[in-house]
């Protein structure tokens, strides 16, 4: 496949929208510009961007690239795409390969990162009996360990002290949605459903937080398939290091 992980999201409905959040300082776009193509428009945080151009004759087509990029202020960034199509029916596509972000961490200096293992005393697990060691993919787990849950409504909570977290675990065709709350705030809905499996996936991130003690709690959720699974292999906690604290 000229797609990247051998898939794509395809849309070919005037007006239909894709959107994402992140934190970070620029972003980027990736998806194809094929013959049956039509225009798109990004918006970043409420500013319209120019609308572009996604025709290219088909049989340049090699590999997806780049459709938008943009330089932002660090902090928490809302981006949509909108299919516009064409006056011209057969220019009707618009597809999304994948989307990539630079993120960053308070302090020039860099942080001090301390990995918490699935084992740790600062994870726990409810109900416990519907969390279990993690065996059939234990290979691809950091320290070979992980922990998983079947169960819908399972959770898990993470207490740490820092000023950043980023929490990584499996995503696959067997695993469900997940809710996300931090420091007891409104929750945030994520999916770790793939069409593959694959390990050692960025959960969650979180940065800029005030320094001191903070709690994670995530919770799985079926998906429309049906699919509830959630593991957990580890977490980053991000620190700042002691010359930046003086």
């Amino acid at each position: 496949s000229r797609y990247s992980d051998n898939s794509f999201t395809l849309s070919d409905t005037n007006g239909s929208t894709a959107s994402f959040s992140f934190i970070g300082t620029s972003v980027r776009i990736y998806g194809a510009k094929r013959g049956n193509h039509g225009d798109y428009q990004v918006t970043v945080d409420g500013e319209d961007f120019p609308p572009m151009s996604g025709t290219a004759n088909e049989s340049t087509f090699e590999s997806t690239e780049v459709l938008f990029t943009a330089t932002l202020d660090p902090g928490l960034h809302n981006v949509s795409v909108i299919n516009l199509g064409s006056a011209d029916p057969k220019l009707k596509f618009f597809d999304i390969d994948f989307v990539e972000w630079d993120t960053f961490i308070d302090g020039e200096d860099g942080p001090i990162v301390d990995t918490v293992q699935d084992t740790a005393a600062a994870f726990s697990y409810s109900p416990v009996s519907a969390w279990h060691n993690e065996t059939e993919h234990s290979g691809f787990f950091m320290g070979l360990t992980g922990y998983a849950s079947s169960q819908s409504s399972s959770f898990f909570d993470l207490s740490f002290s820092g000023t950043g977290v980023s929490v990584f675990g499996p995503i696959g065709p067997d695993y469900g949605n997940y809710e996300v709350e931090l420091d007891g705030g409104p929750g945030a809905l994520f999916s770790a459903n793939n069409v593959k499996f694959r390990p050692q996936v960025p959960l969650y991130h979180a940065v800029g937080l005030s320094s001191g003690s903070h709690s994670l709690k995530v919770t799985s959720f079926s998906n429309s398939a049906g699919s509830t699974a959630l593991a957990i292999d580890y977490a980053n906690v991000y620190r700042p290091s002691p010359s930046e604290s003086a």
